[in-house]
């Protein structure tokens, strides 16, 4: 079946152009232009620049090709040693409704997701998704975790906890008549974790790494606890007595290998060096 929301692009990630399926288990790539229409943090977040994150992505990728995608410390070229790309472009989204755009990204990865691997049936395709704002990773749960029709353990890279319920801000301006999860403005990127876990879809292994938010108080670590994260600072690896082993070794005992597992990446776990503004993790 043909997916008629999805707009394909020229400029595409690593140049894969809609190769045609090969042997291998194919990697499916999509994106959204998703950014919050308000952002809950105005005043250090005041440009909607997420939403052309995966054009500048494609475009910083068009050197990584086939021909020169040989990686010497790996000793392989994941472009001819691995699984096949293929591009599927954008996902078109209101830019105009919050609620919307989340059903409108729900739905496209639950289509993508459900896409079965030509090298084995029985398995589904494994989605790379390019954002886009962070909020979107509450669709790509929601997608997951029927997919899989269990909660989904989360590895979260980033320097914020993302796990913020909307009704601890005195600025939340809330209704008392609905539930908060059930109201449209408490979908954010600091709260889609949050509704991600009232939603079932998180599984209690999860664990963020790079951390060095700010927080209201002990009970932010107090609820994260209860939604079932393990927090790794981002003093961990550089400072303290883990080490780069150290945090890999915790984090593999704690996912495991027996759910399926969900990599979210926010930018500003990078170092600064390297995400100017941002930055934490080397």
């Amino acid at each position: 079946m043909e997916l008629p929301y999805l707009s394909l692009n020229t400029n595409t990630l690593s140049e894969r152009n809609n190769p045609p399926y090969k042997d291998d288990e194919p990697i499916v790539v999509s994106s959204t232009t998703y950014s919050e229409i308000i952002s809950i943090k105005p005043s250090t977040n005041p440009f909607p620049g997420a939403r052309f994150g995966p054009r500048a992505i494609r475009a910083a990728s068009a050197r990584q090709t086939p021909l020169r995608g040989f990686n010497t410390r790996a000793n392989l070229n994941p472009y001819r040693s691995w699984a096949t790309i293929l591009d599927c472009g954008d996902i078109p989204i209101t830019p105009f409704d919050n609620a919307l755009a989340l059903r409108q990204v729900s739905e496209a990865f639950s289509e993508l997701g459900s896409r079965p691997s030509l090298s084995n049936p029985s398995s589904p395709v494994k989605l790379l998704a390019l954002g886009g704002d962070h909020s979107i990773a509450l669709p790509k749960l929601r997608s997951l975790s029927k997919l899989h029709n269990q909660p989904i353990t989360v590895l979260h890279l980033d320097a914020h906890l993302d796990t913020w319920s909307p009704a601890a801000y005195d600025s939340s301006w809330l209704s008392a008549d609905e539930p908060t999860e059930a109201q449209q403005s408490s979908f954010t990127h600091g709260s889609m974790f949050w509704l991600a876990w009232k939603e079932g879809l998180i599984a209690n292994n999860s664990v963020h790494a790079g951390l060095r938010t700010r927080l209201q108080g002990v009970i932010d670590h107090e609820d994260d606890t209860q939604q079932g994260w393990v927090r790794i600072a981002s003093d961990a690896i550089d400072h303290d007595e883990l080490g780069p082993g150290g945090v890999a070794k915790l984090i593999m005992e704690t996912i495991g290998v027996e759910r399926p597992v969900y990599l979210s990446v926010d930018i500003d776990v990078l170092d600064p060096g390297l995400a100017p503004g941002t930055g934490g993790l080397t």
